[in-house]
């Protein structure tokens, strides 16, 4: 298994570099990598309905949507992601357990007291850390999953809080856990780069078909990850009922959308003449931040504070 540490922090490139490595190559792989900040979720998830949205783009939080299902998850510079890609034997792919076991044993050797949830997460003194997924391609397996090592957890916390009440759909809601940090837990002081290359050197020390080599560079094509499309548009699809008040007014806005389209739009208890060419205007464009932005400011002279009710 060839084993390396990512120098790259744009998400899309590793997301697309899992995905070239699995699909595109034999060889097995484990490597680390770390990103920006990010907020990413699972392949079938809904973004508006698993995060503050609008929180993201007023700090400059990307979102991305990577190939396995599972939960959203934040991640920053201070947190570490690993990704295992091996071949398996049929039927036998999917092991969250078993796939995580390198990291789970190579961190108990640097110190860690760490324990498996019933969920296969990876915990500390009873918190959570580590979440896993994992994608299944012929008769190769993608695990990957995220090591809280030094991240900002306000900001992890104000990212993901679901707005699940205003959604409705059968997409896969994140089951939320108390979540910890683990570098106040280790025995000694290390930095995010000191860290990751002390458990690199256990997981390939203690697995003898592990080697250690120089991170290899491909010319991947990202713009399916950093793509509106993939990120937004792939969401199943959903209905969102958001009240809110409209000039002193109660109003609710329903929306129906479906690949990213806007199939139905009503303002319920609005009556003004905006509302209503803004049904008009909207209906059949897609539900993106930019589309409605435009609209509300350029066309129908609504107030800014009414972008946040459509997300």
């Amino acid at each position: 298994m060839n084993c390396f540490i990512s120098k790259h922090t744009d998400v899309y490139y590793n997301l697309a570099l899992e995905e070239f490595l699995l699909k595109q190559k034999s060889e097995d792989f484990f490597f680390l990598w770390r990103s920006e900040p990010v907020a990413v979720i699972g392949k079938h998830q809904n973004p508006y309905k698993e995060l503050d949205y609008m929180y993201t783009v007023e700090n400059g939080i990307k979102v991305a949507r990577r190939l396995s299902g599972g939960g959203t998850v934040y991640q920053d510079l201070g947190n570490v992601n690993f990704t295992i890609i091996k071949n398996t034997d049929e039927g036998k792919q999917i092991n969250l357990k078993q796939h995580s076991k390198p990291i789970f044993d190579a961190l108990r050797a640097m110190g860690l007291a760490v324990e498996y949830s019933k969920r296969n997460d990876l915990l500390i003194e009873g918190k959570k850390f580590s979440g896993n997924a994992e994608h299944v391609y012929k008769n190769r397996v993608l695990h990957h999953g995220t090591l809280l090592f030094d991240s900002d957890l306000e900001v992890l916390e104000a990212t993901i809080k679901a707005k699940a009440e205003k959604y409705q759909d059968k997409t896969i809601a994140s089951v939320r856990s108390k979540v910890s940090n683990i570098k106040p837990f280790l025995p000694k002081s290390y930095s995010i780069e000191s860290f990751q290359e002390e458990l690199l050197n256990h997981v390939v020390d203690w697995n003898s078909k592990f080697n250690k080599i120089e991170e290899l560079e491909y010319s991947l094509d990202i713009t399916k990850y950093n793509s509106e499309a993939w990120i937004f548009d792939y969401t199943p699809k959903y209905k969102m009922e958001n009240h809110f008040d409209f000039e002193g007014q109660p109003c609710v806005l329903v929306l129906e959308v479906q690949k990213g389209i806007i199939k139905y739009i009503k303002f319920e208890g609005g009556n003004d003449s905006r509302l209503h060419d803004t049904e008009k205007s909207l209906l059949g464009k897609r539900h993106r931040l930019s589309i409605i932005k435009e609209l509300l400011t350029n066309k129908n002279s609504l107030p800014n504070k009414m972008l946040i009710n459509f997300f």
